[in-house]
């Protein structure tokens, strides 16, 4: 019987092998030393050839496990496979260094990466947010672990955008019940389109479609105050001052 141990070495010189020819250029992985492969490997990274990069830093991890920089190997292999589109593969190697190296200079920079991996992989906004919905929890987990981050501005950017479309999906299903009708259900969504999320680009589509809703159902000073404050907080499109204009000609 061949020992388990031998079974491993066998099964990495496999892999290594497999890596040596299926990069995008010749590597010799199994001849390189740890610095000529870390050199290879940086190269490949900053060039953005990251099918050499994400061959090149688990080459590193295999032959060189428990070395000094496993955390940066660690760190851009799932950076290479995002940009890959191997979501799976990139989301463990993000977790696998938020959880084992918490002390990593990365860590912040793979925790937010979580929850870029999953704004990228959003679909229309009529549609499913799950993947919107789950990098909100990781840019929660973000502000909750690395308050003093330096990363701070670019999870505020990225939080702007989640916001933006989260209103816009808001907005859309509003809009949706009011063409029914049902001017309860859209103010509902309106106003959480309004009150959670913040200032963004639909604020003035928004106060609109909630001061229509209310002059539906027959709350003229409601629907008064909110077309006043399209007006007033708002740099409104032609359309929409027209819908103004004429929203509170009718709730005069």
């Amino acid at each position: 019987m061949i020992p388990s141990h031998a079974l491993r070495t066998t099964a990495a010189l496999v892999i290594l092998a497999a890596m040596s020819v299926g990069c995008g250029r010749s590597y010799d992985i199994t001849g390189m030393s740890l610095e000529e492969l870390e050199a290879a490997a940086e190269a490949a990274f900053s060039d953005g050839r990251n099918r050499d990069a994400e061959d090149l830093y688990t080459g590193l991890m295999y032959r060189f496990p428990g070395a000094a920089h496993t955390d940066t190997y660690l760190y851009r292999l799932s950076v290479s496979q995002g940009r890959l589109g191997l979501w799976a593969d990139a989301e463990f190697g993000f977790r696998r260094l938020v959880r084992d190296f918490p002390r990593s200079a990365w860590a912040d920079d793979a925790q937010l990466a979580l929850a870029r991996l999953f704004w990228k992989q959003r679909r229309d906004y009529r549609k499913d947010t799950t993947p919107v919905d789950n990098a909100m929890v990781e840019l929660a987990a973000f502000y909750e672990r690395y308050p003093g981050s330096e990363l701070m501005d670019q999870a505020e950017s990225l939080r702007e955008s989640i916001y933006d479309l989260l209103a816009r999906r808001a907005l859309f299903i509003g809009r949706f019940y009011a063409r029914r009708h049902r001017y309860d259900a859209a103010l509902l969504y309106l106003n959480e389109a309004m009150n959670k999320y913040g200032e963004t680009r639909w604020k003035a589509d928004i106060l609109i479609a909630m001061a229509s809703a209310n002059a539906n159902q027959g709350n003229d000073f409601s629907a008064r105050r909110l077309y006043q404050r399209a007006r007033d907080e708002c740099q409104l499109s032609p359309e929409q001052d027209a819908a103004v204009q004429e929203g509170l000609a009718e709730v005069q």
